[in-house]
This record gives structure tokens, C-alpha cells and sequence, in this order.
């Protein structure tokens, strides 16, 4: 850049006669870095909070549960996978049960939700089997008893360990002399931790034929588990389902399920955005403040600088780079401490948050690089508009009157 920008990187590194100015500039700089800091930790955050919840949900959900209306039980298995095969859009297609029951292991009893499904489902499609904490995944039956898969919370509650018995009692309306709940024996073989207590309060996991003699529903299911190659496809595909198999097939998708979750996290997106940018918005007012002084405090050298031949332009370019300089700086400064506190973060988990209230026990970080790139393009663009007005004020001056009055 030449002539301007030797001169601007003087004046950012030179010792200014009034001290004060020098401290002004780090404050300038230091309050740019927290503002694009707190923004970048803030997009990051909210990506994390979002793409976390998606895979977990995704991962133990599915894309798409396909089930008869009023939770009536698919009755011909076989026909329902043979429309199904006709999708190409489809990746995999498994038969479930999700029901009620009670669980009771010696004197502790909970309410939990069964979800019955092929051991293959949870070990192949789903991600289940990735939040494996304790124990190894096995549903084929010992001695006649079934395995189960419970939550680490769960196992708490109920004071039950991998290789301990349990027993599940059927819930289907309220129990009676002509409506007794079915009790069935499973051996807990292993249990999950996934953070979010929506699932590990609730959910326990077996085979599909154990869940079909729980709840007395031979070779029937209460719906098909979908998987589609294009996972964006989800919402689009599952109205296209819906019309056309008809009545009485219901597609839920996995963002049906969670539609409250979601509009929250949508909700708190924008304002939480509008109140860190006014942060940085502060600290680009710092940049023109200290511009301002740089200008009084340089007003002989601009005078000389004139006198010798310096036109208006390139008066307005050095104090222009100087403010850049400054906004690189901030920028700089607050995209590493921003990079450097997300890999902390997703390394060792030291910032922890309640799982009830967030779904999740450590604070997600996800960095996108647009995010990035458009935040610091937006910081060093207003830096660089900071910078218009005591730069023209530079530029205005008269060299005989500079010199002058100084």
C-alpha cells in the first residue's frame, strides 16, 4: 500500500506524547475483540445447541415414524415393508413399539416408555449404541429372559446395574380385575447416557418380539421407523408419504416430535444476537474516539505532511488503515480466544450446564466458517466506516494552519 500505510503503522506503533492515547487504543482494541468474541461464542453455541439436539434426537427418533391414526397397531407387517420398498427416498424401514409401562427392580418402581425395536435397528441405524456407558448391547434372550438397555439416570433411580433382573408391567388404561397388567422379567445388559434428560428419564430399550409379548401384540407393530438417504428431505418427503399411502397411515418426522424444542431454541436466536452485536457496535464507537484523538494529537505532522505534498486522498487513506489496523486487531484477537475457548470446551467439557433444563450436560460448540467470515467482514467494515469522520476531518485541515497552531 505504500506511502499511507508506512505512515498508519507508525502511528499505530509509535509512543504517543499524550500516554492516555496509547491506552485508548488497547481499550479499542481489546473492546472489538470482546464484541466479535461474545458474538462468535454466541453463534457457535446456538449451532451446538442445535445440531447436538438434532443428532440425539435423530439418533434415538429417526427421521420418520410412519404409524397407523389413533395409535392403532400395524396388523400385516410384511405388506406395509413391501409399499414402503416402493420409495427409493427410503434408507431403511424397521418395524417399532413405543409403550408405557412400569419398571421394578427389588423395592424401587418407575414409569418408563419401552421402545421395541430389532436389535439391528439400534446397532446399524439408529446411534443408540454410541451413548453405551456400562455393559454390551444383547437382547437375544438367557434362559428365557430378555435383555434391556436402560439409562445411567435410570439405573440410579431404581438402584439397578448391567446383569441385574428387572420386571416390566404392561400400562394399557387403568388396571382392573378384567384388565391386569402383564409382568415380564428382563436382565438389564448394558445402559446410555446421552445428556438429555427427556430420554434418560424415560427410556428403556428391547427387542421387538419381547415388546410384542409385553404388550400382547403378535406380529404386530405400532409403526414403521424410517431412514432417508437425504436427511434435509425429512419434512417434504413426509407429506409426499402421507398422500400417497392415505388413510389411515400418519407420518410424524422427528422435527413434529420435538416442534416446541425447536421454536424455543428459534426464539432466543436473534435477540441473544442483537444484544452481544450491540457490544461490538460500543466498541467500534471506541475506534472513532481514538481516531479522533490520534488526529488531534498528529494535527503538526498532517500539516507537515500537506506541506510537502500529501494530498487530501492519501490523508484520508493513512487514518483510514490506522482504524483498519486497529479492527484487524480486535478481530484477531477475539476469533482466537473465541477458537481457542470452543477446542477447551470440546475437549474437556469444563463449562457444564443442568441437563433438565438444557438437554445436555456441557456447553456445545460448533464453529462454521460462514459464521466467521461474516461477522469479522461486518466488524471491519463498520471499523472501517468509524474511521470516515476523523479521517476527513484529517484530511481538511490546512497545512499553514496545522502547523500554526500546533
Amino acid at each position: 500500500m505504500g506511502f499511507p500505510w508506512y505512515i498508519a503503522k507508525r502511528y499505530f506503533l509509535a509512543k504517543h506524547r499524550f500516554g492516555f492515547i496509547s491506552t485508548i487504543s488497547r481499550i479499542s482494541i481489546f473492546g472489538l475483540a470482546i464484541g466479535i468474541a461474545a458474538l462468535l461464542i454466541t453463534v457457535s453455541i446456538l449451532a451446538g445447541f442445535k445440531s447436538n439436539l438434532e443428532q440425539k434426537i435423530i439418533g434415538f427418533d429417526g427421521h420418520i415414524r410412519l404409524r397407523y391414526f389413533h395409535k392403532n397397531p400395524l396388523q400385516n407387517l410384511p405388506e406395509v415393508e413391501n409399499k414402503l420398498r416402493e420409495f427409493p427416498e427410503i434408507r431403511s424401514a424397521s418395524p417399532y413399539i413405543s409403550h408405557e409401562a412400569m419398571i421394578r427392580a427389588k423395592s424401587f418402581t418407575d414409569g418408563v416408555v419401552v421402545e421395541a425395536m430389532p436389535e439391528t435397528t439400534i446397532q446399524r441405524v439408529l446411534s443408540v449404541g454410541d451413548f453405551i456407558t456400562r455393559g454390551r448391547l444383547r437382547f437375544n434372550p438367557e434362559n428365557m429372559v430378555h435383555g434391556l438397555l436402560i439409562s445411567e439416570r435410570l439405573g440410579s433411580k431404581i438402584h439397578a446395574a448391567p446383569g441385574d433382573t428387572v420386571v416390566l408391567f404392561s400400562i394399557d388404561g387403568v388396571p382392573g380385575p378384567y384388565n391386569r397388567p402383564k409382568a415380564q422379567r428382563f436382565v438389564v445388559q448394558a445402559m446410555f447416557r446421552t445428556g438429555m434428560s427427556d430420554y434418560d428419564d424415560v427410556f428403556v430399550y428391547t427387542s421387538l418380539i419381547a415388546g410384542q409379548q409385553l404388550f400382547r401384540l403378535p406380529d404386530q407393530a405400532q409403526g414403521m421407523l424410517l431412514m432417508l438417504h437425504n436427511p434435509d428431505q425429512v419434512e417434504p418427503f413426509a407429506m409426499h408419504l402421507q398422500d400417497t399411502l392415505g388413510y389411515p397411515y400418519y407420518a410424524v418426522t422427528w422435527f413434529d416430535r420435538h416442534t416446541n424444542l425447536f421454536a424455543w431454541l428459534q426464539s432466543q436466536q436473534y435477540p441473544i444476537i442483537i444484544v452481544f452485536g450491540l457490544i461490538a457496535l460500543v466498541a467500534l464507537f471506541n475506534i472513532m474516539s481514538t481516531l479522533m484523538m490520534i488526529v488531534i494529537e498528529k494535527e503538526r505532522d498532517i500539516g507537515v505532511l500537506k506541506a510537502v505534498g500529501s494530498s487530501n486522498r492519501k490523508i484520508l487513506r493513512i487514518f483510514m488503515l490506522d482504524g483498519l489496523i486497529i479492527g484487524l486487531s480486535g478481530c484477531t484477537l477475539g476469533t482466537s480466544f473465541t477458537l481457542i475457548l470452543g477446542y477447551l470446551q470440546q475437549q474437556f467439557h469444563f463449562i457444564h450446564i443442568p441437563a433438565d433444563i438444557y438437554f445436555m450436560d456441557a456447553l456445545p460448540f460448533e464453529f462454521h466458517w460462514q459464521h466467521f467470515v461474516i461477522i469479522n467482514g461486518i466488524a471491519l467494515l463498520f471499523a472501517t466506516l468509524a474511521t470516515l469522520y476523523p479521517a476527513f476531518r484529517a484530511a481538511r485541515k490546512k497545512p499553514v494552519e496545522s502547523i500554526v497552531h500546533e
